[in-house]
């Protein structure tokens, strides 16, 4: 055999080998192909949820930075560099007023704290239409995810007892106010008109044994994550058979943290004190009668708010918020119908669907009332874009936008003098 052919021999054998690999892997990414769909349909929550899982409930309200709070049931925690010391966003709401601004305080839950996101373009709709002429406009930020009446009424109640000062107050609310009382609080036994999940809230204080099994929740759901992260962010993120068996070990991961969490929920079981978790008890023998009461409750606190700012000077705006289950109140771009609208049994679907008209008709009562009342909840009925980003309420960059100007229109009807 000529030194030729022997030195091209480990050539042709390690291009074989390399082939049957490139084949082997081929193969599997095939198989991996089809059998994705089927985990996929079958995974626990938050799986391959690329690197921004949905934070699960438990995350959200045990173990985030809201804390308690003695008048408002919760607040956002000031060790947040954005946070003041009161535990609202932005600026201190009891800080002097200079000569020559108008305050515009912002109440409501996490729809309305996007007018921190959008404050410029906010400021410059304001300017825009006409509102407070040659006065600078300062906005207040006083909205927190959550909020829901009489929330809004006790938190404007409490700063105006410390001080504060208002030209205007704008309030948009209305989702919370139905959504988070059948959804969350009801199922639970919680008072509907309590804070959101208030039999949650209250365990911040909980016995050290809860606690320790707090932690380990928390220890469970940071080492699912941490895996998530190694496997789908690294260069190899793309293969479906690194997430075949990323969801295999999600699998494992999950059914952990789910026992951790059924032990904490027993621990928590054996604490619980009727009163302090529950609030008052209140049945309802219909929907029809729970959410009359729900809206009666949110116009009330409205009617309220409304006559505290007359009688300190103050203008005030009440908004119902848009949201996606308004029935005819958008047509949905193929983009919402896939991330942004959730079936019939869905719970938010079905309080808007129920809620929303007892709210709207409560508006019409306080218009009457003569309460500057604006019902925002058909603004994008003519929109073919993308407005709804979640399965929630929240919206994206135009849908703000649109409805901000929409409520500097409104404010400035008032304040252009």
């Amino acid at each position: 055999m000529s030194a030729g052919a022997s030195q091209r021999r480990p050539l042709a054998t390690l291009a074989l080998a390399v082939g049957g690999v490139l084949c082997a892997g081929a193969l599997l990414e095939l198989g991996s192909a089809a059998l994705l769909p089927r985990l996929q349909r079958e995974a626990p929550p938050g799986a391959l949820r690329e690197l921004s899982p949905e934070r699960t409930r438990f995350e959200e309200l045990y173990l985030s930075e809201k804390i308690l709070h003695p008048y408002l049931g919760y607040a956002a925690n000031p060790e947040d560099p954005r946070v003041n010391e009161h535990g609202l966003f932005g600026s201190d709401p009891l800080q002097p007023v200079a000569q020559g601004d108008a305050v515009v305080g912002i109440f409501g839950g996490s729809v309305a704290m996007s007018f921190l996101e959008t404050q410029a373009q906010f400021l410059e709709a304001l300017s825009r239409a006409g509102a407070f002429p040659e006065r600078n406009i300062r906005l207040l930020h006083l909205a927190l995810d959550g909020y829901k009446q009489p929330q809004q009424l006790i938190l404007l109640t409490y700063l105006l007892g410390l001080g504060a000062h208002f030209d205007a107050v704008l309030n948009l609310d209305g989702f919370n106010e139905v959504a988070l009382p059948f959804a969350e609080n009801l199922p639970a036994g919680v008072n509907p008109f309590y804070p959101r999940n208030w039999h949650l809230f209250a365990k911040k204080g909980f016995a050290p044994a809860v606690a320790r099994r707090a932690a380990l929740v928390e220890q469970l759901a940071e080492r699912r994550e941490r895996w998530r992260t190694r496997l789908l962010g690294g260069p190899l993120g793309w293969s479906r058979s690194l997430r075949v068996f990323a969801l295999w070990l999600d699998r494992r991961l999950y059914a952990d943290w789910d026992r951790a969490i059924r032990g904490l929920e027993a621990g928590l079981a054996g604490e619980r004190n009727e009163f302090y978790d529950l609030g008052p008890a209140r049945a309802y023998a219909t929907s029809d009668e729970l959410f009359a009461d729900l809206a009666r409750v949110w116009k009330e606190s409205s009617l309220q708010m409304a006559r505290l700012c007359a009688a300190n000077g103050i203008a005030y705006f009440h908004f119902l918020q848009p949201n996606q289950y308004v029935p005819g109140s958008k047509p949905y771009s193929k983009a919402e119908r896939e991330t942004a609208i959730s079936g019939p049994g869905f719970d938010f679907r079905k309080a808007v669907e129920m809620g929303y008209p007892q709210l709207r008709d409560q508006g019409r009562v306080l218009r009457d009332a003569g309460v500057d009342f604006t019902d925002l909840s058909e603004l994008f009925a003519d929109e073919r874009e993308t407005i709804y980003v979640d399965r929630c309420c929240h919206m994206n960059e135009r849908g703000y936008h649109r409805m901000n100007d929409r409520i500097a229109e409104v404010i400035s009807r008032k304040t252009r003098s």
